[in-house]
């Protein structure tokens, strides 16, 4: 198997001696909008920023979106089994409730236990991905010490379009999905709605006799809606529902994940935003933004007692910015936010928190190629006190050269949960919050226009980590640790019919107290992604990912694995698309929890049908 996925591997690098050579199209500027307080071209952006666009995620026919943040750099991901078990995502070593996930701009970590389940979160109806590295507390807060995911909703391209798609695969797997757009130059809607349901694979791993299948269903609904009002002015609503339904498996101690026969979770989601922007006069821009996250959590099992909850969470949010351009090349915003959020654990506690957050932050372009920001925010939590956080960052870009020098410094922080707080037997109401400082620089270059080659050096310190103490049995500020790494990409476009990228990372994240390495972060991660076009209207992707050098958090070693996905799709007379996708092509064996299952081989199918 080793030797047919090597010559695999190779045959795919190889791709372009194959295809024909062509002229590059020019390109306009890619713009983020999470890197900043306001939008900027990747160019401008001093921070380490990755986009996920909706031509790699149609590309790709990946339909979750953990699988499209997984072959990012800097990007480590975690999945207690199969489709619709607890999945994470560790940023540059932090851990997965130190980074900060976004809907919409809205803060979708879990008030209870601080980090994001990415287990129901599927792409439909997603224009773009923005990751962001490094601390970013001072653009949002609490839980942006490792990084930010911002996933933002399609926005309607103008006239009506509508699309239905059906597909089936192994493992019982089936998916349908329907789009619906217009747009004109006033008002744009788009809405979506999926339907996924497969019998999976056993969560708890098959190498240690478990063999029940955990089936898992999943209802999506989400729309944009936007209006363009008074010439400049714009208005824009979001709203996605989650509909989880998943079997797991338990947790004996001293053996490990097992089967569990009855043991069912639903998990119901509702995030939304409003967002609105009119300009007054030329050099001032007031905007107002509304946020919502809304979900309850059910676990029922008639075997286990233990295995019986009931967790519900609420965050809103309301900001209030205005930005200044006193000259053209300066943009100072200035705003106030006020964050409310709620977490039950019923029959254990029920308790709340007000974050009061004021913000400033200039953006400097100081010449055509050299733009500088700094920031400051100042947010005063009703639990634990306040917390002042900075950054700053810079892009130089010397004329003529084809070189871009890029750095940030900031620091962060990350409130304590509300299980860390309160739950019984384990909370600690005395705890302060974790506290970072981190920097990167880096230097990309341009060669023949078409070819972009970037290094990046981070490193940062992570203070008060709170973790359980085995003398207190309390959870505690006792930790602290040190983390630095490397992270490289390559990205091509050697002709029309091929494109792709190169990443890797190396990462050393250690525990400062115990000197030991940091556990699900791999030392090693490298990743290829390959997209072609080797005929018209033939188009398909090929991912190759390596991960070296990783230990679980009962401190066992993981074994090292590569994985190939790829996908192939053919468009009949513009409206029609048969695609084929195929992940874990030579059905690598590895496992990314210990104790818990992966799906092994698996193939999609299905067409698609433009109306």
């Amino acid at each position: 198997m080793k030797q047919y996925k090597n010559t695999f591997c190779a045959a795919a690098c190889c791709i372009a001696i194959a295809l024909p050579t062509c002229a590059a199209a020019e390109e306009t500027p890619e713009i983020v909008v999470s890197a900043n307080l306001t939008p900027s071209t990747l160019e401008e952006t001093g921070s380490s920023v990755s986009l996920i666009t909706r031509e790699q995620i149609e590309a790709t026919r990946r339909t979750s979106v953990i699988e499209m943040l997984r072959s990012l750099p800097g990007v480590d991901v975690t999945q207690s089994g199969g489709r619709g078990r607890v999945s994470g995502v560790y940023i540059r070593g932090a851990d997965t409730d130190q980074t900060l996930v976004l809907i919409d701009g809205v803060k979708a970590n879990d008030a209870n236990v601080g980090g994001y389940d990415f287990a129901d979160l599927n792409t439909a109806n997603i224009e773009r991905i923005e990751v962001v590295r490094g601390p970013q507390s001072v653009l949002y807060g609490s839980d942006a010490i490792g990084g930010v995911i911002n996933i933002i909703t399609r926005k309607a391209a103008e006239g009506p379009s509508a699309a239905v798609s059906a597909g089936a695969g192994n493992h019982s797997t089936y998916e349908y999905r329907a789009h619906a757009g217009y747009g004109n130059e006033l008002f744009d809607t788009a809405n979506s709605i999926t339907y996924f349901d497969t019998d999976g694979v056993s969560a708890a791993s098959e190498r240690n006799g478990n063999t029940e299948r955990d089936e898992y269903e999943n209802i999506t609904a989400s729309t944009r809606t936007g209006l363009n009002f008074l010439g400049d002015g714009r208005a824009d609503a979001t709203f996605r529902f989650i509909k989880g339904d998943t079997e797991l498996d338990d947790f004996e101690f001293g053996v490990g994940p097992v089967d569990a026969l009855n043991y069912t979770q639903k998990r119901e989601v509702l995030t939304g935003s409003l967002t609105a922007s009119k300009s007054l006069g030329e050099y001032i821009v007031p905007r107002v933004e509304l946020g919502i996250y809304d979900e309850d959590l059910e676990g029922r099992d008639p075997d286990s007692e233990f295995n019986n909850f009931d967790i519900k969470q609420t965050t809103t949010s309301a900001t209030a910015a205005v930005d200044i351009e006193p000259i053209e090349e300066n943009t100072i915003t200035l705003g106030y936010t006020n964050e409310h959020r709620k977490g039950e654990n019923i029959g254990n506690f029920n308790k709340s928190r007000q974050v009061n957050s004021f913000f400033l932050e200039d953006q400097l372009r100081w010449t055509p190629w050299a733009t500088f920001t700094g920031g400051v925010r100042y947010d005063d939590d009703s639990d634990f006190g306040s917390e002042t956080t900075y950054r700053a960052t810079m892009s130089v870009r010397p004329p003529d050269t084809g070189m871009r020098m890029h750095g940030s410094v900031g620091s962060g922080f990350k409130a304590p949960s509300f299980n860390e707080l309160y739950f019984p037997n384990f909370g600690n109401p005395d705890l302060d919050p974790e506290t970072s400082l981190g920097w990167d620089v880096g230097l990309g270059v341009t060669l023949f226009e078409d070819i972009t080659a970037d290094v990046t050096y981070f490193r940062s310190e992570i203070d008060d980590l709170i973790t359980f103490d085995s003398i207190t049995f309390l959870a505690e500020n006792i930790d602290s640790a040190s983390i630095h790494g490397v992270e490289f990409t390559l990205n091509a476009k050697l002709c029309e019919q091929l494109s792709g990228s190169a990443q890797y990372t190396y990462t050393d994240a250690e525990n400062d107290e115990t000197g030991t390495q940091l556990a699900r972060r791999p030392k090693h991660r490298g990743s290829l992604d390959l997209f072609f076009e080797p005929v018209e209207n033939l188009t398909g992707s090929i991912t190759l990912l390596v991960v070296r050098d990783r230990i679980d958090s009962d401190g066992s070693d993981m074994d090292d694995y590569t994985r190939v996905d790829a996908s192939l799709q053919y468009t009949l007379l513009e409206k029609v698309t048969p695609f084929l996708r195929v992940e874990n092509l030579f059905d690598e064996d590895y496992e990314e929890i210990n104790g818990y299952s992966t799906p092994g081989f698996e193939i999609f199918g299905g067409v698609e049908v433009a109306l």
